[in-house]
């Protein structure tokens, strides 16, 4: 019990000493996309009901990874063998399926758009830009 209440008290130090994430700049050659959903709400919170990400672009290549409801792709579209290629959030390229890519849907602020980004923390992320 006394380990588990440490854990609680670094867990509330740690997370009341994180910064806002901001995107820093953006990723050049790559666009936002979100991903055709046919699964249930519950089952996007499931890994493994998740559309795979593959180390090359075949459905018969290792499977590297998932993609949620937004996806960073290569902009003009590079396509292969029916799979585009998309950037990781750890900077790694990946492929998913073609056909469950559309476009980004403007968001309810007309004057933003969804920009892939080099985020505050050194990561990959998702950021907006004023039209």
């Amino acid at each position: 019990m006394k380990r588990y209440g440490c854990v609680v008290t670094l867990g509330v130090i740690l997370a009341g000493s994180a910064h806002a994430l901001t995107a820093v700049r953006p990723i050049d050659g790559y666009v936002c996309m979100r991903l055709k959903w046919t699964g249930t709400e519950a089952e996007t919170w499931d890994e493994s009901k998740l559309p795979a990400i593959y180390g090359a672009p075949s459905s018969s290549a290792q499977k590297v990874g998932t993609i949620g409801a937004r996806a960073i792709v290569a902009s003009p579209l590079h396509v292969e063998n029916g799979f585009a290629e998309v950037l990781r959030l750890d900077g790694k390229k990946g492929w998913i399926k073609v056909d469950l890519l559309l476009p980004y849907p403007k968001s309810a602020d007309p004057s933003k758009t969804c920009v892939p980004s080099y985020m505050s923390d050194g990561g990959i992320g998702f950021g907006t830009v004023k039209n």
